[in-house]
Formats: C-alpha cells, structure tokens, sequence
C-alpha cells in the first residue's frame, strides 16, 4: 500500500485556526474546539493511506482540478492528490454552510 505525505496549505492552517477561534471565543466552548480540531488533524492524517477514498467535487471546474472532500461533522476538507510526488495536499478547511465554490 503507498504512503503518501500529507501537506497542509497556509490557508488550511489558518481555517483550522479560526475554526478554533471560533469556537473556543465565541461560542466559549474551548474543550469542543480543542477536541474538535484533534479530530480533524487525525482525519488529515489518515489520508496519507487510501486518499482516493473520498470523492471529487461535484463542480466541474473544481473537479477539472481534481479538488476532493472530506466531510468532518459540519466541515469540509477540500484537497487534491498529486501521485507523483506521493503527497496530499490540503487546500481548504471551510464550514459547510460557506460558499465554499467561491472560496477554492
């Protein structure tokens, strides 16, 4: 089975922080939002096996680019497959309610 390398874009980075932001300030459940963001990383993680698994976009310039998903709880993680270079690179990580086609 391949293994591939998980790198995650600034702009994922960042989503993930302000989702924990978010979270933790505004909603004030601190606890949620660590335990939250934990899941998440994991689920990135696991991608690094099998990263096929999970189906591309359904828009078809979005797809064109090969951009996947992974749905954790009310978030989506948007990300394409590069089998050359053995790696995953995570592009996005946006709440479900946003427009997200505008925002990839």
């Amino acid at each position: 089975m391949k293994h591939y390398k998980v790198w995650v874009s600034h702009p994922a980075e960042n989503d993930l922080k302000e989702i924990a932001l978010y979270i933790a300030k505004e909603l004030k459940e601190p606890l949620i939002a660590k335990s939250l963001i934990s899941e998440m990383k994991q689920a990135i993680m696991n991608l690094s096996t099998l990263p096929t698994r999970h189906e591309i976009v359904s828009d078809e310039r979005l797809a064109m680019q090969g951009i996947r998903k992974l749905f954790i709880k009310n978030y989506i993680v948007f990300y394409t497959i590069s089998d050359e270079e053995l790696a995953v690179n995570i592009i996005r990580v946006l709440s479900h309610r946003r427009n997200w086609l505008h925002l990839l």
